[in-house]
This record gives structure tokens, C-alpha cells and sequence, in this order.
């Protein structure tokens, strides 16, 4: 799901390759259309016009003015189930199962970078300046530079795949289907555990001051854990 426009547009993507502009003031659907192949990740460019989705191995652009595709890049060979969009700049990111990064140009839509992974299945990855933290499906979360194109750091602390990342001040954050989530920070890379979820933990998100952990999981809970008191 991808808010745009003010947070008055919501675009949908189904595992039908069914595409949905809800408006949110009014719940009501706008219109939708259908996709080739099914697809995985979707995103509205700030210009409210044009939509970028993922599928097997495609990143495909909409014009949702027109409600017609505009241009198919074939980015990788296997499945692309993120795609970041760079802040204030021409570039976004693609992840794929065939296990690289890849760094593109919005204006060109021609590659610009790519790293390759040797670790498993990308599942996650989460994105702040030059850094790039990845989760994947064989437990391993990797921390790599993306000017430098290298990996500096890689750990392997979950005991099964990793569902969710994300990075803010330092400190960095991992959930998984461990039903854990581990927070370390730049500092010591010495991860701390906390338990209490009874199913995987899909979502971590931290706190603007780095100070707090919020963790969603398949237990239908909502947990927030406190950092410093760890």
C-alpha cells in the first residue's frame, strides 16, 4: 500500500495483479486496473501521476492520469519484492530474490549501481543516507554502504528469516520468525534479544529518538520496548 497525494489516495496491490486507487476522505475506490503479472510492491512517484510496481522480474510504470503502462524495465531475474524511493533525488532502489541490490535512475530508468548479495533471499531492507540495512530469508541482516557498493557489517543472531528492519541514529532493528526482535547499534554491534511475541514479528519500527522499539506481530499484538532499559 502507498499513501499519496496529501494522504488523500491510497494505491493497492493485490496478489490477483489487481491495482486499487482508494480515496480516503470519501472510502470510496477511484478505479482500478490489471497488471500483466502479480505483483509485489507499489509506489507513487511525487508528481501523483506516476505509479511504479514490481513484479517477477519487472519494475513497470503507470500513468494514472491515462490509467495505461508507460514503460517495463526488466531489472532483475527473480522475484522484486521491495523498491525504495531515494528522497529529494532522481534514484530508487530495487531488492530481488536473485539476491542483488540495484540502484536506478527515475529520469533514465537505466542502472546506476548494484551490489550483490551472497547472503539469502532478500525478505527486507530499510534505507538512511548512504546505508542500507538487509534482512533475509537465512537469518542474516547486513549492513552495506551504498556510494562504497560493499558490505560492512554482517550478522547472524535470528534463528530463522528475517521479516522486518529498519535503522535511525545509529541504532539499528530486526524482527523475525524467531518471534524476536533484536536491537544493536553502531557503536558495539552487540545485539540485545527481547522476547515476549508468540508468533513472527512482521514489522519493527524505531522511535524518532532511537529511545523505543515498536514491534508488530502475526499474535495480533503491538509491542513497544524501551532501549535504554534493556
Amino acid at each position: 500500500m502507498f499513501l499519496y497525494k496529501d494522504e488523500q489516495l491510497l494505491a493497492v496491490v493485490h496478489d490477483t495483479s489487481k491495482v486499487t486507487i482508494v480515496n480516503v476522505p470519501e472510502k470510496k475506490i477511484e478505479f482500478d486496473f490489471e497488471a500483466p503479472n502479480s505483483m509485489y510492491t507499489v509506489k507513487v512517484l511525487d508528481d501523483n501521476n506516476t505509479l511504479i510496481m514490481t513484479d517477477s522480474n519487472n519494475v513497470r510504470f503507470w500513468n494514472l492520469e491515462q490509467k495505461k503502462e508507460e514503460t517495463v524495465v526488466q531489472a532483475h531475474t527473480s522475484t522484486i519484492p521491495s523498491l525504495l524511493l531515494l528522497k529529494e533525488s532522481d534514484l530508487f532502489i530495487t531488492v530481488s530474490n536473485d539476491r542483488t541490490v540495484k540502484e536506478w535512475s527515475l529520469s533514465g530508468k537505466n542502472l546506476t549501481s548494484m551490489y550483490q548479495s551472497y547472503c539469502g533471499n532478500i525478505k527486507t531492507l530499510a534505507i538512511v543516507d548512504d546505508h542500507v540495512l538487509i534482512g533475509s530469508e537465512d537469518s542474516n541482516v547486513i549492513l552495506m554502504s551504498i556510494s562504497e557498493k560493499k558490505e560492512l557489517k554482517s550478522f547472524s543472531y535470528h534463528s530463522g528469516t528475517v521479516q522486518s528492519v529498519d535503522m535511525r541514529n545509529g541504532v539499528f532493528a530486526s524482527g523475525g520468525n524467531d518471534y524476536k526482535v533484536y536491537v544493536f547499534d553502531s557503536n558495539e554491534y552487540k545485539p540485545h534479544c527481547f522476547a515476549g511475541h508468540t508468533d513472527w514479528v512482521r514489522s519493527v519500527k524505531l522511535s524518532v529518538d532511537s529511545k523505543l522499539v515498536f514491534s508488530g506481530s502475526d499474535d495480533k499484538t503491538v509491542r513497544a520496548w524501551n532501549i535504554e532499559k534493556k
